[in-house]
Parts: structure tokens; C-alpha cells; sequence
């Protein structure tokens, strides 16, 4: 899955626009979980496995993506129901392995 730093970088500064309240805190909480998913480890933890590494990565990966689509949703005025249940899971994926791993 190839995500294109530029196009993530615009939706991410599009997220404080005038969208819904909850898919606005949504969109707010997944950018904070991928920034901090970037950041690795911060604790006196045993290193990470590779598996383990790849497991954040790619979740990290799909957290970007669903910000990039509901973004190009929201600028085309399509709905974003399905992404933003999709996003909600990969959300609560992604804060499971921060929590269980990082």
C-alpha cells in the first residue's frame, strides 16, 4: 500500500475544516495514533519483534489511507459512512497494539 506523504500531509490539515463533530474527533484521534505510532518505543520495554513492527506499521498504514479517502469524500460531498466505520475499527486496532506493544 503505497501512501503518498503529500496527499496524507493535505488531509491532515484539513481535518480542523467544517466537518461533523464526531468524524472530526474521529479523524483528530487517528492522526494522533499514527504520529504516535512513528515515534516507536518510548519505555524501558525489550525491543519489538520484527512481526510486531510490521503488525503497527501496516495498521498505521491503513489508518493514513482512510484519512486520505474520507478526505477526497468529503471534497467530492460523497458520504463517508463506510470509511468512517472502517476508520473507526482501524482506530481501535491501531490503539490495541500502541497499547499491547509501544
Amino acid at each position: 500500500m503505497i501512501i503518498f506523504k503529500k496527499q496524507y500531509d493535505n488531509a491532515s490539515e484539513r481535518i480542523n475544516e467544517d466537518i461533523d463533530d464526531g468524524l472530526k474527533a474521529l479523524l483528530e484521534t487517528a492522526d494522533k495514533l499514527v504520529k504516535r505510532a512513528q515515534k516507536g518505543v518510548m519505555s524501558e520495554r525489550s525491543p519489538i519483534t520484527l512481526i510486531e513492527k510490521v503488525q503497527i506499521n501496516d495498521t498505521a498504514k491503513l489508518v493514513k489511507k482512510l484519512i486520505i479517502d474520507i478526505d477526497k469524500d468529503i471534497k467530492k460531498g460523497r458520504s463517508t459512512d463506510k470509511n468512517e466505520d472502517r476508520l473507526r475499527t482501524a482506530v481501535v486496532a491501531l490503539q490495541t497494539s500502541i497499547d499491547n506493544i509501544l
